[in-house]
């Protein structure tokens, strides 16, 4: 079964990488070490992580001991910080008939079931900060702390 909610690879490596820095809080961690932690291309990663650090969500430390690590405290930075550093502003869905204009609820076939889970997802996005994330039970048991160079940021 496809997924009713999809998001690009640019947003999940960015929200994956936003992650891996929380977890590793106050050090420098390599697009190398996140790439082979999630085993994507390290090029790719680089291109996405210059992206994040001109909108402000990473910090770049150069030489043999740099990285990347958050630029602001993991409890200010909310899902939508990231998907609007990785993706541009957010867009409610357009409607698939007359794709040159938002949909109009009260002449679709479908009211307003999009729009309204259109709003439910950006509520979403604006509340979950990488803070809770990162405290989630799930997350404990995976392997992304501790791949840090020794380097604090």
């Amino acid at each position: 079964m496809k997924h009713f909610f999809w998001v690009s690879d640019v947003l999940f490596l960015s929200m994956h990488t936003v992650l891996v820095l929380a977890m590793n809080e106050g050090y420098c961690v390599s697009t190398q070490d996140i790439a082979k932690k999630l085993k994507v291309s390290s090029n790719h990663l680089q291109k996405i992580h210059q992206r994040l650090v001109k909108e402000g969500i990473l910090k770049a430390h150069r030489g043999s001991t740099g990285g990347y690590c958050l630029n602001k405290q993991a409890e200010d930075i909310t899902l939508l910080d990231i998907y609007i550093a990785a993706e541009g502003a957010y867009k409610p869905n357009q409607c698939f008939i007359n794709r040159d204009n938002e949909c109009c609820d009260s002449q679709c076939i479908l009211g307003s079931f999009l729009s309204q889970i259109d709003q439910l997802i950006l509520n979403y996005l604006k509340t979950v900060t990488i803070a809770q994330l990162v405290k989630s039970p799930h997350l404990l048991n995976l392997d992304l702390a501790g791949i840090y160079n020794k380097e604090h940021c």
